[in-house]
């Protein structure tokens, strides 16, 4: 037994060397035995008997070593296909195969187990990343979450600014036109004077006309009841109706009514086209016409207050908001006005400089105070008494001209005036246009 164990620990080389050595002894008796017979020293058949039952001998010996010798290594071949089938079944690393003796299958089996050790090892590393991997992807899915929650709440806070932005222009407008009908109203009553004056020499006109009508119905009536007409009759007639004077006033009578009919006419246009309801269009504008026809507008509030001088330049049309424009000239003109305490004068004069048209409304008013000037195109500011002002005409002035693609800038000395200065570029369309396409894009 102890001898089996011992063969055991052997290493399958060393068991090679083993047998290797057995047969040269084997040879060696042989060989003894062969020159004993060959010296006499023993018999021919004492030779025989020896030789066969070596041979025997070492038949035996020899089947028994292969048969230990090719045991071992099956078996050792046995555990390691078994222990690799175990764990290609089970896919368990953690499992080693049975090391026994210090031979080359023992040898073979460590390097396998360190083989799987190393693998599982990997195993392990693989599953903590996969781990981390999951865990990764479920925050990157968490994170997903939250951020289409977020951009779900961000388009709805588009949308609602969207509407807030399309309420401030609705407002805006709003704003614009009571501004514009505020300016109106305060302008109301001198433009229903300027209307009354021509209505009125109109009145006084018709009520001669139709005096002159009576005299001249009276002095026909009379041509038709006289028989034969004397040229004295013909003379008395004249005289009794004032047919002479008659006719040469009745000329005069009927253009200055027709005079006065246009400056009403030209009132009513200019208030028309001032206070409707602004469509916004674009159209090519005379702006030298465009400030008269405002300047018409407010001539009765303006007249008490200042004289007005006006400095055109030749200037070409250029395409603006013309209703918004003349909006903006109306509110400088009144804010001049209102700004001179006694009588001053009002200054407006245009110009043109590198593709701008500039418009100067410059007063001899009171002036505005170097702490006020940065504040003045704010909504609700007002340096006028509580029901003198609404604090939005230079602030819509200031959108106005912004819409446009222009500027208002001021200028101001304490008592001795102010100058308001508009800034539009020729192709304020152009900007307007491209400004649009940029905001679709």
């Amino acid at each position: 037994m102890a001898i089996f164990n011992y063969w055991k620990r052997l290493s399958l080389h060393s068991r090679f060397y083993i047998l290797f050595l057995y047969c040269i002894a084997a040879f060696l008796l042989y060989g003894h035995i062969a020159l004993s017979a060959a010296e006499g020293t023993v018999t021919l058949d004492a030779v025989k008997l020896r030789m066969t039952g070596l041979c025997i001998g070492i038949i035996i010996t020899g089947l028994i070593l292969i048969s230990a010798l090719s045991r071992s290594a099956i078996q050792a071949m046995s555990d390691i296909y078994e222990g690799l089938n175990q764990i290609n079944d089970h896919h368990d690393w953690e499992m080693r195969l049975k090391v026994n003796g210090n031979n080359e299958f023992s040898k073979l089996a460590d390097q396998l187990n360190y083989l799987f050790e190393n693998m599982q090892q990997l195993d392990q590393r693989i599953k903590a990343k996969t781990i981390h991997l999951e865990e990764s992807n479920q925050q990157l899915r968490e994170e997903m979450d939250a951020r289409q929650k977020v951009e779900s709440q961000l388009e709805k806070k588009t949308q609602d600014q969207a509407q807030l932005i399309d309420h401030l222009e609705t407002t805006k407008m709003q704003l614009a036109q009571a501004e514009k009908m505020a300016s109106i109203g305060q302008l109301a009553a001198g433009v229903a004077h300027e209307i009354n004056n021509p209505l009125g020499f109109i009145s006084s006109n018709l009520n001669t006309l139709n005096e002159y009508s009576n005299k001249l119905i009276a002095a026909l009536d009379e041509y038709n009841n006289t028989g034969t007409i004397s040229d004295e009759i013909k003379v008395s007639i004249i005289k009794k109706h004032d047919l002479a004077y008659i006719t040469d006033d009745l000329a005069a009578l009927v253009a200055e009514s027709k005079e006065g009919l246009e400056r009403v006419k030209g009132i009513v246009k200019d208030l028309k086209d001032f206070s409707h309801v602004d469509s916004g269009e674009w159209a090519p504008v005379d702006i030298n016409k465009s400030i008269d026809s405002t300047i018409n507008m407010a001539k009765n509030e303006i007249k008490y207050k200042a004289e007005i001088i006006l400095e055109y330049s030749d200037l070409p049309k250029v395409e603006i908001i013309g209703s918004q424009f003349n909006q903006v000239i109306l509110n400088l003109l009144v804010n001049a006005a209102q700004a001179i305490e006694t009588f001053g004068k009002i200054l407006v004069r245009t110009r043109m400089v590198d593709n701008n048209i500039y418009v100067d409304v410059r007063d001899t008013g009171s002036g505005i105070a170097p702490e006020n000037l940065n504040r003045i195109f704010e909504p609700f500011f007002t340096t006028k008494p509580i029901g003198k002002g609404t604090g939005l005409g230079l602030s819509l002035a200031f959108g106005l001209m912004k819409k446009m693609h222009g500027e208002i800038s001021v200028k101001s000395i304490v008592n001795k005036g102010s100058c308001f200065t508009l800034r539009i570029p020729i192709n304020a369309r152009e900007l307007n246009s491209l400004s649009e396409a940029q905001a679709l894009s």
